[in-house]
């Protein structure tokens, strides 16, 4: 009298909870009426939920357990600071294991008896294997075989543009999800004096190779210092051993504008992306005032309020603008509008703000001006309150 696992999601792979994620049983006891399961999230090692299942619909014996609902609420996301130039990290928070414990639940002459106890302390469970699976991806978007790093073909977790612009003040961030469980990767990038990765190299270097105990790795490059005449850098990711297991990626290296914006958001593959919008800014301020009626003496001055403010609350709402880009780069900062994690940098620190709006705008076909503008304001208002 025993369950069995007849279809689960890849054990060598990642899969997003954001897709359906489905483990079936099957049990090969007659009375089975239902199937319990307990779920356990393997960062804190602990039962994070149980599941109760009837057959499923026509069967008397097969079980469907829909665990992505559960799993996507113990994945975070991670913004990682650096001090160095290079830096490798291996994400725990956005990327872990899940595992079951499924037991049977039997009828015999009215009878309901099963192993399954509460706080998982029962007994004859059937354990499943441990399955991976990383914050990132709606379920709109594509195969994820492209991303598996294995290969100098293999894509880094997020869709920008090749030869896109970063600046030279700003900490930048990409990632990949290796092939395999404690699979080796590092960073290597080398930097040109012309842009797109031509001219002449100026530097090469690496950032320290570690194993992906999650199976997702980020990679940190401060921009503040590459070399003073770097316009370009191309990077990927290598193994211990020396191969590489992704594609070239180049960006071009720029300056800072006065009053530029630098912006950071979760995109689709659950990494963070960055752009400085160093177009024109604009700002609009509304006030709410909360207010009482104080009861005045006949021989008031000038002192006396009958009218006071209590609370004031200051909503800000900022406009910003990118200059003239190419349309795969417009196409690329729409994400922005459907990201949940949005940021910008304020003296040095990621203040969080919600985004209210993104559009884009094309003038004069012929000689075309692509240009994308975000509304947002600080995820928390500035409030003033008396006493």
């Amino acid at each position: 009298m025993t369950l069995a696992v007849f279809s689960e999601p890849t054990v060598t792979q990642q899969s997003s909870p954001y897709r359906p994620t489905f483990v079936d049983v099957s049990s090969d006891t007659a009375t089975v009426v239902r199937v319990i399961a307990d779920v356990y999230e393997s960062v804190s090692n602990g039962l994070v939920a149980t599941i109760e299942k009837e057959p499923v619909l026509g069967t008397t014996d097969q079980f469907r357990l829909e665990v992505g609902e559960i799993q996507k609420k113990y994945l975070g996301a991670e913004y990682f600071d650096s001090t160095n130039f290079l830096e490798t990290h291996d994400c725990s928070a956005s990327a872990n294991y899940f595992y079951l414990v499924a037991y049977e639940v039997t009828e015999s002459g009215g009878v309901l008896t099963t192993g399954w106890t509460e706080n998982g302390a029962g007994t004859g469970g059937t354990t499943s294997s441990q399955y991976t699976q990383f914050n990132g991806v709606n379920q709109h978007l594509q195969s994820l075989g492209d991303r598996y790093a294995d290969g100098s073909t293999k894509k880094f977790l997020t869709n920008r543009p090749q030869n896109s612009k970063i600046t030279r003040t700003q900490l930048y961030h990409c990632g990949v999800l290796p092939q395999a469980e404690s699979y080796d990767g590092g960073l290597f990038i080398e930097e040109f004096d012309g842009i797109n990765g031509t001219g002449s190299s100026l530097n090469t270097a690496n950032s320290t190779i570690i194993a992906a105990t999650h199976k997702k790795l980020s990679f940190t490059m401060d921009t503040t210092q590459l070399n003073a005449n770097t316009k370009s850098v191309t990077y990927y990711i290598e193994n211990g051993a020396g191969t590489q297991i992704t594609e070239n990626f180049t960006v071009n290296v720029v300056e800072e504008c006065d009053g530029a914006v630098n912006l950071f958001w979760q995109n689709h593959w659950g990494e963070f992306d960055q752009y400085f919008f160093q177009g024109n800014q604009t700002q609009k301020t509304k006030n709410k005032v909360k207010q009482i009626t104080n009861r005045l003496n006949l021989d008031y001055d000038s002192t006396d309020r009958g009218i006071r403010d209590i609370r004031r609350t200051n909503v800000r709402e900022y406009e910003i603008f990118t200059e003239t880009e190419k349309p795969e780069v417009i196409e690329w900062l729409a994400e922005i509008g459907e990201s949940v994690d949005v940021s910008i940098i304020i003296d040095g620190a990621r203040v969080p703000i919600n985004v209210r709006s993104v559009s884009s705008n094309i003038q004069n076909d012929e000689d075309g001006v692509y240009q994308i503008s975000v509304k947002y304001v600080l995820a928390n208002e500035r409030i003033l309150q008396l006493g």
